[in-house]
């Protein structure tokens, strides 16, 4: 089956990874400017504890944040003056905050993963916080997430393809209900890991569904667009440890090629839902 043949959503997930060929960066920031290590790109973050409801609400790692302020996007805000900027993000944008705060010139900078509809950038970068004058330029958002108690009705869910779900969930066990589609065929994917299955990828609502208690329910055989398996309730997980192993695969390997991980390839693992368990429900 060609890319092009597969469901929308797996489009909407591969949507800020399909800009072209991943740069070689170069090192990541090692050290603040006060001499404090910087976090790693790669890893996954250690997620705060969730703030009281009486505490005001902050930026923090494994939040989201607004845009209120357009500001540039820089690979290394400790060289921003000598290297070129990534691309910017403007007023209304979420993004999802992986890494931070990196203090460089007395301002901080946040690491960001740009929401799929951001047209001037799809890397993952360095935002600063504030403007030179101090004006706020990312204000904590606090996301509307699914109910997940007991179960989320995963057709209420949008396709947003973006890292809401990530942020509202972490690694949590997660149960969600609905209709189950898959595709079946070999997809030309610019994403390979463990996570991903190069022939059968599934969607319950607004979930992209990974791993094999979905996949291995797609009938080997004729290939075939998205088709509806039948109503499940599927248990699984966002931010996978094998998150950390994806990478970018050439186009035309049939997601065969050799990858070597890299940081938007992992965050872009990292908001997949990784299915433990799927119940057939009944008609």
């Amino acid at each position: 089956m060609s890319r092009g043949a597969a469901f929308v959503l797996f489009s909407l997930l591969l949507l800020s990874c399909a800009t072209g060929p991943i740069p070689n960066p170069s090192p990541a920031p090692t050290a603040t400017a006060s001499g404090i290590p910087a976090p790693s790109a790669t890893a996954a973050p250690t997620r705060a504890p969730s703030p009281s409801p009486s505490d005001p609400p902050t930026l923090h790692v494994g939040g989201m944040a607004t845009v209120v302020e357009p500001q540039t996007v820089y690979f290394d805000p400790l060289e921003r003056g000598t290297s070129a900027p990534l691309g910017r993000v403007h007023p209304g944008e979420q993004l999802y905050l992986v890494d931070g705060p990196l203090v460089a010139g007395e301002r901080e900078f946040w690491q960001i993963h740009p929401g799929p509809y951001n047209q001037d950038t799809k890397d993952l970068g360095w935002v600063a916080a504030a403007d030179g004058d101090g004006t706020a330029a990312l204000i904590p958002d606090n996301p509307d997430c699914p109910t997940s108690e007991p179960v989320i009705d995963a057709d209420t869910v949008e396709p947003r393809g973006d890292a809401l779900l990530l942020s509202c969930f972490g690694d949590e066990s997660v149960t969600a209900e609905g209709d189950l589609y898959c595709t079946y065929g070999e997809i030309d994917t610019t994403i390979g890991g463990p996570i991903f299955d190069n022939e059968r990828t599934c969607r319950i609502g607004g979930f992209a569904a990974y791993g094999s208690a979905v996949t291995s329910l797609v009938d080997e055989g004729q290939q075939h667009a998205e088709r509806l398996i039948g109503r499940f309730r599927l248990t699984g997980h966002f931010d996978d440890p094998g998150a950390q192993s994806c990478g970018e695969i050439p186009f035309g390997t049939g997601g065969e090629g050799a990858h070597e991980p890299d940081p938007r390839s992992v965050m872009l693992c990292r908001t997949l839902f990784v299915v433990e368990d799927a119940v057939p429900l009944a008609e």
